[in-house]
């Protein structure tokens, strides 16, 4: 029981994880992209 919940937790924590890392990654791409425009 206590070793399932503790499974289930870090499934959570790492979609946490990847979805921040991809929303990080996709800002980045957009400052990239925008920048060269801007200046």
């Amino acid at each position: 029981m206590g070793q399932n919940s503790r499974r289930m937790f870090q499934n959570e924590s790492n979609k946490v994880l990847t979805s921040l890392f991809h929303l990080t990654s996709f800002r980045f791409k957009i400052k990239t992209t925008l920048l060269p425009i801007r200046l």
